[in-house]
């Protein structure tokens, strides 16, 4: 019931439609981040009775502590396919992607589509995205070119950073968060004890942030994000919302610190 005061997140209603005895009504379909599925997923993937393809990379699984699967480990009975070719970088950094791939006794190894030129610092060069690995630190750069009256694009698909903003109003009002990032609770007071007691939380980069910056500042910053990309202004983005995207020049911020 969307209308209930009671939030129900995606884990939630998919557990929920798993278990009602309902099929997938589709010839066939596409997993994608095959190494990272939770044993739901792979239930409803087993009853599924068409043609089934799994895409996946055996390196890039990061949720086995809370109890991911890789599928691509189990015997599926099914032809193999290997996707190496990438059209994403040149020779070089392929060079080195091949060197660490040695290290972990990978039976494939990449290869490029041919040499790209990767643009070093050098002076005038336009950067055409500037890219932030915690959400806190985007808006934070987004407030700054809003305040300095310059143009930029915020890559945010399905308004998620606009919802958790936008929570931080709602919970205000005793109403509960619409975004993922403050699913489940009601108040502020909520968010604020939580993001105290846990150092690993990703409220307490939010709590910081409305903390130093007006919150109503930061909300018109989202909005004023242009409707769409342009070279002549800069795109901000999050490293994970970049995944397939491509700019000429690309700036990774100062949050990719190795000791946090």
């Amino acid at each position: 019931d969307p209308n209930s005061p009671v939030p129900l997140g995606h884990d939630g209603y998919l557990k929920l439609w798993s278990q009602s005895g309902q099929k997938l009504l589709a010839e066939y379909i596409l997993i994608d981040e095959a190494q990272d599925l939770n044993p739901v997923m792979l239930k409803i993937i087993e009853e599924f009775e068409g043609q089934k393809v799994l895409v996946g990379d055996d390196f890039q699984q990061i949720y086995s502590w809370r109890g991911a699967i890789n599928a691509m480990s189990i015997n599926l009975h099914c032809d193999d396919m290997f996707l190496t070719k990438t059209f994403r970088f040149g020779n070089t950094l392929a060079m080195q992607a091949n060197s660490v791939l040695n290290l972990l006794n990978s039976e494939k190894y990449i290869e490029a589509s041919g040499e790209k030129k990767h643009l070093t610092s050098q002076p005038r060069i336009t950067v055409n995205a500037h890219l932030f690995r915690k959400n806190e630190n985007l808006l934070e750069e987004a407030y700054t070119l809003h305040k300095k009256d310059m143009k930029y694009y915020i890559n945010d698909p399905g308004n998620n950073l606009l919802w958790a903003v936008e929570d931080f109003f709602r919970l205000q009002k005793g109403q509960y968060g619409c975004s993922q990032t403050f699913q489940g609770f009601n108040s502020w007071k909520q968010v604020l004890t939580v993001s105290q007691n846990d150092d690993h939380s990703s409220l307490r980069g939010f709590v910081k942030l409305f903390d130093r910056f007006d919150p109503e500042g930061i909300l018109v910053a989202l909005k004023e994000s242009k409707p769409f990309e342009e070279k002549i202004y800069p795109t901000l983005s999050t490293v994970h919302q970049a995944k397939g995207l491509e700019w000429g020049v690309v700036r990774l911020q100062d949050d990719f610190n190795l000791n946090y």
